[in-house]
């Protein structure tokens, strides 16, 4: 059990450090305050050595290691591409990256890390799920079936925990945005656009059906900062 809550903590850890990751570029790249770059870089750090961990923990199981594999090559991919444009930042001027940033597929590389983090997790789940089975204890086992779980106080505190931590994600991304929108070059990045999709995102995760549509995934470890 220890173990595959090792497992589930260091992936909702790395999809949270990659998030950052993005939201803490554009800050930099959107406003040329290198405050941004501190916290950036530290979290880049983190992500690569939580990867690191994952393969580690789930060496044993050649599904999840062909997951991992999967799920690595996208991160690096989206992580190299951070670092790049940060470079080019530096070389040519923050104006330079913000151009490459306009043409920036970061939503869709995203998805396809959750998706593959999301996979990871429900493989995790059966077979915590699989070993409680094997008890010999009915009552035991009751407490852990999917039904149980999803209507236990902790599971529940998962999901809120999630919630906030989304609405926390988007409101720096908001707040990036609002302090370039005014600025030059801002109808050339098409900001406006940009801010209005980040606020109806952060609507949706500030939303009581949000918290629906989070039922089935593992959700965020309360007693931790997500960093």
């Amino acid at each position: 059990m220890a173990h595959t809550h090792d497992v589930l903590t260091q992936l909702e850890a790395t999809a949270a450090g990659v998030a950052k990751a993005e939201t803490e570029l554009c800050g930099l790249l959107m406003t040329d305050q290198e405050s941004y770059l501190v916290p950036y870089s530290a979290g880049l750090t983190k992500t690569r050595h939580r990867l690191e961990a994952v393969r580690k923990l789930t060496a044993d199981n050649p599904r999840q290691q062909a997951r991992v594999d999967k799920l690595e090559r996208l991160i690096l991919h989206r992580l190299d591409l951070l670092e790049a444009l940060l470079k080019i930042g530096h070389d040519q001027g923050f104006g330079a990256a913000r151009r490459i940033l306009t043409f920036d597929q970061g939503p869709q590389y995203m998805e396809e890390i959750r998706q593959g983090i999301q996979d990871m997790e429900h493989e995790e789940q059966e077979i915590l799920a699989s070993r409680f089975a094997q008890q010999e204890y009915p009552r035991v086992r009751e407490m852990f079936t999917r039904g149980s779980v999803l209507a236990s106080d902790w599971y529940k505190e998962r999901l809120r925990a999630k919630q906030e931590r989304d609405i926390a994600l988007w409101s720096r991304h908001i707040a990036a945005l609002e302090a370039f929108v005014s600025g030059p070059g801002s109808r050339q990045f098409d900001v406006r656009s940009r801010l209005a999709e980040a606020r109806a995102q952060m609507t949706r995760v500030s939303s009581v059906a949000y918290l629906a549509e989070l039922v089935g995934t593992i959700g965020a470890d309360p007693f931790t900062d997500g960093h």
